[in-house]
């Protein structure tokens, strides 16, 4: 509101002013449950976000999908033709570059936890945070907030899409 920027320019200017209270506060709450899964493979993103062609969406057939999306969080810049294309992600050389924790690499991998997610930041300075897309809904809900924010850390955002049970970053 006007007043508010009023305020705010005068308290800027040094008038001493002071926040007393606060008139009305409105609470709205939705039903929403966190996911407790670990996240895998390939899934075709909603038509919605697809269009939008604001979502890169690695077509990998394991379960490494956040760590290729980790990887493509460095190098998407140079992956012009076919981003989505799992083989800009997948190279030795490039898992290398990280500090996976207890996060498995190899083809056996079963998919990330958010507390695996907790650990690899920090080991890599990282601030990760994650939203999910409700379908049923067409809502995007923050689902982890990074604890490990730092100005000099790289922020990664991961969008995960479900279908059925299965969850993909």
């Amino acid at each position: 509101s006007n007043q508010m920027d009023h305020c705010n320019d005068v308290n800027k200017q040094g008038s001493g002013w002071q926040f007393q209270n606060v008139m009305k506060a409105v609470v709205q709450l939705g039903t929403y449950q966190r996911h407790r899964h670990t996240v895998g493979s390939y899934i075709e993103l909603p038509k919605a976000i697809a269009d939008k062609r604001a979502c890169l969406n690695i077509k990998n057939e394991d379960n490494k999908c956040f760590q290729y999306c980790i990887i493509a969080s460095d190098c998407y810049d140079r992956t012009k033709k076919e981003p989505n294309n799992v083989r800009h992600y997948n190279k030795p050389e490039q898992f290398a570059l990280y500090n996976w924790c207890n996060i498995d690499i190899s083809d056996k991998c079963d998919g990330v936890t958010y507390n695996q997610i907790n650990t690899f930041e920090k080991a890599n300075n990282m601030s990760i945070n994650v939203f999910v897309y409700m379908p049923e809904e067409k809502t995007i809900y923050n689902d982890r907030e990074t604890k490990n924010y730092n100005k000099q850390n790289k922020i990664v955002n991961l969008l995960v899409v479900k279908n059925g049970d299965k969850l993909h970053f």
